[in-house]
């Protein structure tokens, strides 16, 4: 394993974060990027933070999915954009695991998050309500405690 490489581990190093933070322009208000954000992109997405953050600069894709977590919209858009997903499931469930971690803040993203899926991803206007509703039915499995 030591030979096989990870999208995103080639630039990676234990201070990524501080470039990240420092190269960043917060789209949304003045001033640099918060550090918890910036440890949380590139833990993720190891050196394709920038993209990340790119996309967050160029979209203004740069708030918070939902409060007190570290997850930015401009992290829908990249894993439409690059890592094939497809649906607001898989992103709440698989790529950032928050329908896991705190169903409240799942929920607070999902109108959100379905609205930049649907934009990047061109659904139409029943698209989007279908997976709405699937989202806020996924997630009521969660807060029952059933899945």
């Amino acid at each position: 394993t030591n030979e096989f490489r990870v999208v995103g581990g080639d630039g990676y190093h234990i201070a990524l974060h501080t470039e990240v933070a420092q190269d960043y322009t917060v789209p949304h208000r003045p001033g640099a990027i918060d550090t918890r954000v910036a440890k949380h992109l590139t833990s993720a997405y190891g050196d394709r933070a920038k993209v990340v953050t790119r996309i967050a600069e160029d979209k203004k894709l740069g708030q918070r999915l939902a409060r007190g977590h570290p997850q930015i919209e401009a992290e829908v858009a990249y894993a439409a954009r690059y890592e094939y997903c497809t649906g607001v499931e898989d992103f709440l469930t698989r790529r950032t695991r928050l329908a896991f971690l705190d169903v409240r803040a799942a929920e607070q993203a999902l109108p959100r998050v379905v609205e930049i899926m649907a934009k990047e991803l061109k659904w139409g206007w029943f698209k989007k309500r279908k997976e709405l509703h699937q989202g806020k039915e996924l997630l009521k499995t969660f807060a029952n405690g059933t899945t």
